[in-house]
């Protein structure tokens, strides 16, 4: 059923990011993030941002972003110091994975999500593209939710990392296809993620909406600091910064 609809996502997912990002300049550093926070309702959360990535390739952070996103439980276990556990056994792949998580607060709120990720990376001419696309899933027959014990946690997220080759400074900036002298290959990510926290009926205390609904407001920088791990880099969205672990020398 999964593999039936990859290809139907990623298109709409394509479109959507690339609806999204019409008239940005795609190597500026863009960030927008609204929040719904009304009381009695339940808290959402988007954000939107693109940035130019400096020291690796498209390849290995679109390798390195399945990588953490497949490896949820472990990450928001250790940076959250919040116990998670994945329900589903199913063993992922590349393109297509399922992930059933549910997580125990430190205030011992349950929480859970159901998601499927699908991905695809394509090169031509020089040029890379690759787009993961994570939704949750409404409803599973096998793993149904549990709304009377749990939180549940909503999230959609399109990512795109791009490498394309754009006119070096001082030149006409403008992004081309054809291979100069003076081009140099540009690396981009820019991500959309929408997050909803839905109540259901549980009587929730502040505290514990408030726990909630800062982990989920923290979740994207951590994801972006454990991709760096997992590159083996610091300071990936930084030119200034762009450093191999242990190596004080600057990428190029």
């Amino acid at each position: 059923m999964l593999v039936g609809l990859k290809d139907k996502k990623l298109q709409e997912a394509k479109r959507f990011i690339t609806a999204r990002s019409q008239g940005l300049d795609p190597c500026a550093t863009y960030n927008q993030e609204e929040q719904n926070n009304s009381p009695g309702e339940n808290f959402c959360q988007v954000i939107f941002e693109n940035r130019a990535i400096h020291g690796a390739s498209a390849r290995d952070v679109f390798n390195a972003f399945i990588d953490v996103a497949q490896n949820a439980e472990i990450i928001i276990s250790e940076m959250f110091g919040s116990i998670t556990i994945r329900e589903n056994n199913e063993a992922d792949t590349r393109e297509i994975s399922q992930m059933r998580l549910v997580t125990s607060t430190s205030q011992g709120t349950l929480v859970e999500s159901n998601t499927v990720m699908f991905s695809e990376f394509v090169e031509a001419n020089g040029e890379s593209c690759g787009l993961v696309v994570a939704d949750f899933v409404d409803s599973d027959e096998l793993y149904p939710y549990k709304p009377e014990e749990r939180v549940r946690r909503d999230t959609t997220t399109v990512f795109m990392v791009r490498s394309f080759k754009k006119k070096r400074s001082g030149t006409k900036a403008k992004v081309i296809s054809a291979t100069l002298d003076d081009d140099e290959l540009m690396v981009v990510g820019t991500r959309w993620t929408c997050t909803k926290i839905r109540r259901n009926d549980m009587n929730l205390s502040a505290d514990v909406l408030r726990e909630l609904q800062e982990s989920t407001v923290s979740f994207g920088d951590t994801m972006k600091k454990c991709i760096q791990q997992r590159l083996g880099m610091t300071g990936i969205f930084d030119p200034k910064k762009a450093t191999l672990r242990g190596d004080s020398s600057k990428v190029q």
